[in-house]
């Protein structure tokens, strides 16, 4: 689960935002907040929804966030092409060629027979730097993470430009080794560590990657269907229980089935209630069709107590389908594995269902700006009292604005 994140000098992220998503010690105990296993002193929201105007910098947000664990875990595996491009800076002559950085604390869940293979809690921190005189090709400036056994800050791993790269004296990679200076200034050190075998470093690159995402290209993507009718295949309980989930959320909707339709050939359908003939796919509702899609990704981050970042969750969903696939989050019930679901949404109605430590406000000023605070940082703002209508009236920041 994320914890704490700060970025700076991303593209509509000018001047750092910083957001601590650890629930305050004051606030009460609530179905909706987990604690931390490492730290259980640190509860944190398994859902984090961002609200505001269209193009306040909430995909921003977001696709940082996935950008900066992408890089981390697969970089150095990206040979030839320098991944750092990704991470485009302020469009403003003072900002371009000023480090971009960014920084993450997160825990990790791993599985070993011994106890310090049952993961922990990180910082991990990147800077990147854009030479005056060649700003296509930026590296990295700075990279480090530690850790926190027993809640105490440990350095595993530091690199600075034109200075040697530490490792912590356990990891039994000296000095001199030839490893070192097989990382790139395109890599990130923890991708070239764990494809090198260096431990902890394949566990931790393996949990980064654990992270299910619609944030690819400039719209939010959509599984493949090939994909998706593969996975139901190969995993006839999944179809069971999209089945169980459309039959809630859609009450003519009995099952879903594959079903093949030449020796290479399969398809999605839909039997219906009252109807004899199935309904294939393409002829079903733009919601149902986005559900049967995004059903197998979901329920994979459930499963595994994984991290979601999912962009416009709320499009093609009605109100109460979000708050379904919120709450399956939200729940202990049908989240036992403490999955973690950071999101942007756009209808309001939803943020009565939400407590304030779970809102986030992302907005824009006029010169481009984004900034972004949680709704708990608002003094005044009580528990219980309408979000959506305190929202709706402009009182919480982040309405757009028309005229």
């Amino acid at each position: 689960m994320i914890h704490k994140f700060q970025v700076s000098n991303f593209q509509s992220v000018r001047e750092e935002i910083s957001l601590d998503f650890r629930i305050p010690g004051t606030t009460p105990e609530l179905d909706c907040f987990r604690r931390n296993p490492y730290q259980p002193e640190i509860r944190l929201p398994s859902v984090i929804a961002m609200f505001g105007p269209n193009g306040s910098g909430k995909t921003t947000l977001l696709r940082s966030l996935v950008t900066i664990m992408s890089f981390a875990a697969n970089s150095y595996y990206d040979s030839g092409s320098n991944t750092l491009k990704s991470f485009i800076p302020f469009l403003e002559q003072e900002m371009i060629t000023r480090p971009t950085k960014i920084g993450l604390e997160f825990d990790t869940k791993w599985f070993g027979p011994n106890i310090s293979d049952t993961g922990s809690l990180y910082r991990y921190v990147l800077e990147i730097d854009r030479d005056d005189l060649d700003i296509a090709n930026p590296g990295v400036k700075y990279e480090s993470i530690y850790s926190f056994p027993k809640g105490r800050p440990r350095r595993l791993l530091e690199r600075e430009r034109g200075k040697p790269i530490y490792l912590a004296r356990d990891l039994k990679v000296s000095p001199s080794d030839n490893r070192l200076s097989a990382v790139t200034p395109e890599a990130s050190a923890i991708s070239a560590f764990d494809r090198m075998g260096v431990e902890p470093f394949p566990k931790l690159a393996q949990d980064l990657r654990n992270m299910s995402t619609n944030i690819v290209g400039a719209d939010p993507w959509r599984p493949d269907t090939d994909a998706v009718i593969r996975a139901y295949r190969e995993n006839p309980g999944l179809a069971n229980k999209v089945s169980e989930k459309l039959q809630r959320f859609d009450l003519g909707i009995k099952n879903l089935k594959i079903s093949q339709i030449s020796d290479a050939q399969w398809m999605m359908i839909f039997e219906h209630q009252g109807l004899d003939v199935p309904v294939v796919l393409g002829a079903e509702s733009a919601g149902t069709r986005n559900m049967a899609r995004m059903f197998p990704l979901i329920d994979y981050v459930l499963e595994t107590g994984g991290l979601a970042i999912m962009d416009s969750l709320d499009s093609d969903f009605h109100t109460e389908l979000v708050l379904e696939i919120l709450n399956w989050f939200r729940r202990k019930e049908t989240n036992p594995e403490n999955a973690q679901l950071i999101c942007s949404l756009h209808n309001p109605a939803i943020l009565d269902d939400l407590e304030k430590e779970e809102v986030y406000i992302v907005e824009k000023d006029r010169g481009g700006v984004t900034r972004a605070y949680g709704l708990r940082n608002i003094q005044g703002l009580r528990r219980g009292g309408s979000l959506q209508r305190q929202y709706r009236s402009g009182s919480l920041g982040g309405l757009p604005i028309f005229g």
